[in-house]
């Protein structure tokens, strides 16, 4: 497999003895007074995702070592990132079927990447 990986220029890598992966690999973007984990539609989007919630990490800043898989903000935000989502907060989702249905968009271009 690394030959094919080095083939492409990819550069195969390992943990040093000692380092630890975080069990929340996951980090979802909120606000600083928000804790969304249990909410039953973050629930929902993450199992569309087949992320466990418990592998998550709820914060307004990115832990080392995590990747971004949601940022929920009210502020506007131009970033048109195909990794992640990017969504109002959980408040304003419930309250509008159009912002649903935009997270919906990205829920689906997500899953066929």
């Amino acid at each position: 497999m690394s030959q094919y990986l080095e083939a492409m220029g990819i550069q195969s890598w390992q943990l040093k003895r000692g380092e630890q992966t975080s069990d929340k690999p996951f980090w979802i973007q909120t606000p600083i007074d928000a804790t969304p984990s249990k909410h039953p539609l973050v629930l929902s989007v993450l199992k569309l995702l087949d992320i466990d919630s418990s592998k998550c990490q709820f914060s307004p800043e990115q832990p080392m070592g995590t990747q971004l898989v949601w940022q929920l903000s009210d502020k506007n935000s131009n970033d048109d990132d195909a990794t992640n989502l990017i969504s109002p907060s959980i408040i304003a989702l419930e309250n509008d079927p159009q912002l649903k249905r935009a997270l919906w968009a990205q829920i689906i271009r997500l899953r066929s990447i």
